[in-house]
């Protein structure tokens, strides 16, 4: 106890106990000079141990602290980076598959749109046909439905130059779905040719018909195909209009034609 006495009196009046690692500045702790009693010096003597030994396990305590929050903030660190890791290869994965599943749909759209470009020009193509089958009857051919029928030339050239073009129409649709499998089916193509050679046969008898022409009106019944094409459905059985060469080689493949079409345009795949 002397010994901390004697130690006391040579140091200067303020004495500054600094906490380790707190972050703050404690109060200063004053010991006076003055003449005091030996028991008032032993108990600042014990004050001032006593807080340094509570400064000094604070600052083991702070040190652990410090040491066990480092331990914890590599883990977190470890946790945090693999996480972001999982988190952006995961990511990753799901941005290709996303961008894989884009650029599906819009390959699936482009096909779409060249199947619906397709169905477009079928209906009008078949249209067409139609139109060229009314016209005929209507303006080329005297006495229809009877057997002295005859054919007119020139209304009978010009729509038979139109049904030319009609059929080249389907030939170049045939052409099509069969250079492209992987936008129209084989049934579709197979469609499509039935109703190209049907018109090709009736163009047959056009371009076999001048000599026909040279001095007098042909009867209708010597232009076999173009008399098939022109006959008139009404009055007959639907098993009798299925039957005929018009329902069986070109409307029946032209109502397949527009099913499968519209089955390929709302398949998923």
């Amino acid at each position: 106890m002397s010994r901390a006495n004697s130690w006391i009196r040579g140091e200067p009046k303020r004495i500054d106990v600094l906490p380790c690692d707190s972050g703050s500045r404690s109060r200063p702790s004053e010991i006076p000079n003055s003449a005091s009693s030996a028991a008032d010096k032993d108990r600042e003597a014990v004050h001032l141990i006593t807080l340094i030994t509570i400064g000094s396990l604070l600052c083991a305590v702070v040190s652990f602290v410090i040491a066990f929050e480092r331990q914890s903030v590599q883990d977190e660190i470890l946790k945090v980076t693999y996480e972001f890791f999982l988190v952006g290869v995961i990511g990753g994965l799901l941005s290709f598959q996303f961008k894989l599943r884009q650029q599906a749909a819009a390959d699936r759209e482009a096909k779409r749109i060249l199947q619906r470009g397709m169905l477009t020009k079928l209906i009008k193509a078949y249209g067409g046909g139609k139109k060229v089958r009314r016209l005929l009857r209507a303006t080329a051919i005297l006495g229809l439905g009877t057997e002295n029928a005859l054919v007119l030339k020139e209304p009978y050239e010009r729509q038979m130059e139109r049904l030319m073009d009609v059929q080249l129409e389907f030939e170049a649709l045939n052409h099509q779905a069969e250079n492209s499998p992987d936008l129209f089916s084989k049934a579709l193509a197979d469609d499509l040719e039935k109703m190209e050679k049907y018109l090709n046969k009736v163009l047959k008898d056009y371009e076999e018909s001048p000599n026909k022409f040279k001095d007098t009106k042909p009867l209708l019944t010597e232009l076999k195909h173009v008399e098939e094409f022109v006959a008139m459905l009404k009055g007959k059985t639907e098993q009798e209009k299925k039957e005929t060469a018009f329902y069986s080689q070109f409307a029946e493949p032209f109502k397949k034609g527009v099913a499968e079409l519209q089955r390929l345009i709302i398949a998923r795949t």
